[in-house]
């Protein structure tokens, strides 16, 4: 059985994956045409290339992390909400953060993740995660 740090992240890493999806729906159209050039550089196929990594690497840490337990898996999803989180902070001090519905969406979606990565910190988390190694043997400790 997972612990309720594991149930909890499963949740609420869930749920920032949803509104990821919901948010890349309502924002395509935008997308495109902000990506138009680039689109001519490289190829058409680059924007959808990009948005099905963006949606299926989340997917995947989110399956192990939360159901096999990978402890690189954790830490992947630690460096990229941390900069998800800097993406922010830097967005917001430029002056470029995106503003309305689907600037607030896109906050929700990182404060989520933040929440749920937190979660893989508690003890129970841990031990799921395999994070405690055993305790030196007496003859080794003093050897």
């Amino acid at each position: 059985m997972r612990p309720p740090s594991i149930v909890r992240f499963d949740q609420l890493y869930g749920a920032a994956f949803a509104l990821q999806v919901l948010n890349t729906i309502l924002s395509w159209q935008s997308t495109q045409a902000t990506q138009a050039t680039v689109a001519a550089q490289f190829g058409p196929w680059l924007l959808p290339a990009a948005t099905g990594v963006g949606v299926v690497v989340p997917l995947l840490l989110w399956f192990f992390v939360a159901r096999r337990a990978s402890l690189v898996a954790k830490w992947i999803a630690v460096v990229l909400t941390a900069i998800a989180v800097a993406a922010l902070g830097f967005g917001a001090v430029r002056g470029t953060l995106a503003l309305g519905a689907l600037g607030l969406l896109g906050i929700a979606i990182t404060v989520l993740r933040v929440i749920a990565v937190a979660f893989l910190f508690r003890p129970d988390a841990q031990e799921w995660l395999g994070e405690f190694g055993d305790e030196p043997l007496e003859e080794e400790a003093g050897a």
